[in-house]
């Protein structure tokens, strides 16, 4: 878990230098929505 949000930061950093303040956290919450949806899909497919 540690991993994952030193990952965050860094890719929030690079993001927020490379394309401004605005548009790196709606890519990183975007991510994380994402990657939330397909765990949940996972687990209900496991349940079945």
């Amino acid at each position: 878990m540690t991993s994952l949000a030193f990952f965050t930061i860094a890719a929030y950093r690079a993001l927020s230098h490379s394309l401004g303040d605005v548009v790196a956290p709606v890519i990183v919450g975007g991510a994380y929505f994402v990657l939330s949806l397909i765990t949940l899909l996972v687990v209900q497919f496991k349940r079945r």
